[in-house]
């Protein structure tokens, strides 16, 4: 309860009251005055204000009576008649208070619950706002868990492939995603030399923010790391290093994983000067060497030993991969046909057509060669891509001459045909041929009922000025 808020306005009330008694002569004197002032504290602050407040307006009404009658009156003055009313504003006061501190003592119980329940409130969303805090926190372990594990599966994707760019390319994503390299290198042994066949660099191009990890895009063999981005993944044929000197030379050697910090405990830094800061032999079951992965360049921080760990790791992963697709590679050159379609494979396609460019240029004898490229076909559904391409093959067969060789070109949905003895206005015979026997079968392979099939089919035939069979192949579309 404020006692001193009842008080003042009890005080103030009365005052106003006495002043416009004294100084209002039109202003006469009734007990309801004093009632407003008593009931309103009493309604407000309970009963201690009740009584008090009754108590003041008892005496100050009481004296103002008293001064405002005569002498015959004043000798009446202490009547019931004019002490009932005072006595009655204590005593309303009084009860009229009791009633409203019950009210009081409710409302202040209801806000004391209140404040009780706001502190409670409070330490909740406190502790909610902790928890919600905590949640985030493991979400984000979570997710950053979930991409690891999702970029190891697709890394490992990659390297179950039997293409050997497919894994170069996944070989240094796994650097530049697990170890945050920033430029690495993968070099193999090719006629005794160590051949540079792809870098990673982060930050392609100058003002680029670095990116950890490659960019790729699809082509008709599959997903190949692109030559743009922010970090870029690069094919450089024909670069090639040393495998007796330095950091490369040494790996190479001894064929452990080393590393410049070990390097340089038994060896001058002049001779180092340049090189990578770890490189590892790509070694084969038998022990024999088949190529160098080197990290040239990596945070500072990152260069601990778990770093070199998981990088002794990743080589023996990888040499394990590489020496299957070698050997996979390996038996499907010596494999001459699909055995899918029917035709022969690409490199025995290109194999044949250097044998017979040699002969027409020896003998000056007639070569050319057609390529059919199907359009779209990729989105066929692979059971009806199969029974296309047999289709498209059996057409072919038909149409050319037993001597003549049909084989895939490039990717699946090609075919190359190599035509002996063959140049001229009949080449033009023949191409026309194969197109409208294809067009006489209409085929309807997609989705949509009314596409018919689309393809494309370019020549091209020898000169006596060409140096190689690469130049018949250039003048194919």
């Amino acid at each position: 309860m404020k006692t001193t808020s009842f008080l003042l306005e009890t005080a103030v009330a009365l005052g106003v009251i006495s002043l416009f008694f004294l100084f209002l002569p039109e202003f006469k004197l009734h007990p309801y005055y004093f009632w407003l002032v008593t009931l309103m504290m009493a309604v407000r602050y309970g009963v201690v204000a009740g009584v008090v407040s009754g108590t003041c307006s008892a005496i100050l009404f009481s004296t103002l009576l008293y001064a405002s009658l005569d002498k015959k009156a004043l000798e009446t003055f202490w009547d019931l008649k004019y002490l009932l009313e005072p006595a009655l504003f204590i005593l309303m006061g009084g009860l009229v208070g009791q009633i409203s501190q019950e009210k009081i003592y409710r409302i202040f119980e209801f806000k004391e619950r209140n404040n009780q329940l706001q502190k409670t409130l409070f330490q909740i969303e406190k502790e909610r706002a902790l928890l919600e805090k905590a949640k985030n926190e493991l979400e984000k372990r979570i997710v950053g868990e979930l991409t690891t594990v999702t970029t190891l599966y697709e890394t490992a994707k990659r390297l179950e492939s039997f293409k050997l760019e497919d894994i170069y390319a996944g070989a240094l994503q796994i650097l530049s995603d697990h170890l945050e390299v920033t430029q690495s290198s993968l070099y193999m042994l090719e006629n005794g030399l160590l051949t540079l066949k792809t870098t990673y660099r982060a930050g392609g191009a100058e003002g680029e923010a670095p990116s950890p990890r490659p960019q790729f895009t699809r082509t008709d063999d599959g997903e190949r790391p692109s030559a743009t981005g922010p970090g870029r993944l690069t094919y450089e044929e024909g670069k090639a290093v040393s495998k007796t000197e330095g950091l490369i030379g040494i790996a190479f050697e001894t064929k452990k994983m080393i590393s410049i910090r070990e390097a340089l405990t038994s060896h001058e830094f002049s001779t180092l000067k340049g090189g990578p800061l770890m490189a590892g032999p790509l070694v084969k079951k038998d022990g024999s060497v088949m190529g160098i992965l080197t990290i040239e360049k990596l945070s500072f921080l990152r260069f601990t030993p778990s770093t070199m760990k998981m990088f002794s790791i990743i080589l023996d992963w990888l040499s394990s991969s590489l020496e299957n697709a070698l050997y996979f590679q390996t038996v499907k050159a010596r494999n001459i046909q699909d055995e899918i379609v029917g035709c022969y494979t690409y490199d025995y396609f290109k194999q044949r057509l250097r044998e017979e460019f040699l002969r027409a240029k020896k003998y000056a004898l007639p070569l050319s060669v057609l390529v059919l490229k199907l359009k779209e076909v990729d989105s066929v559904e692979v059971s009806k891509q199969l029974s296309l391409l047999k289709s498209i093959y059996l057409i072919l067969k038909h149409q050319l001459r037993d001597i003549d060789l049909i084989s895939q070109y490039e990717s699946r949905y090609a075919f190359g045909m190599m035509l002996p003895t063959v140049q001229g206005e009949e080449l033009q015979k023949i191409k026309t041929k194969i197109v409208e026997e294809i067009h006489s079968y209409g085929f309807k392979p997609f989705q949509e009922v009314e596409k018919e099939l689309e393809f494309v089919i370019s020549e091209s035939s020898f000169s006596p000025k060409m140096q190689s069979e690469i130049e018949l192949l250039n003048m194919l579309m």
